[in-house]
């Protein structure tokens, strides 16, 4: 479980809930950015709404 903050409001996710519903244009490799640094796993430093491809293993 994790919480996310957007526009002040916060929301507990639970981790499944978040690979199945909360990422965008999984089969591309492109992701929301704001649910990316929401469970940690952007490394860029991004607006919210901006998008960028990434390699994803496995």
């Amino acid at each position: 479980m994790f919480t996310e903050q957007i526009n002040n409001v916060t929301t507990v996710i639970s981790t499944t809930d978040t690979l199945a519903n909360r990422f965008i244009g999984l089969a591309t490799g492109t992701y929301c950015t704001a649910n990316g640094k929401a469970i940690g796993v952007s490394m860029y430093d991004f607006d919210a709404g901006d998008s960028i491809s990434v390699a994803l293993p496995g």
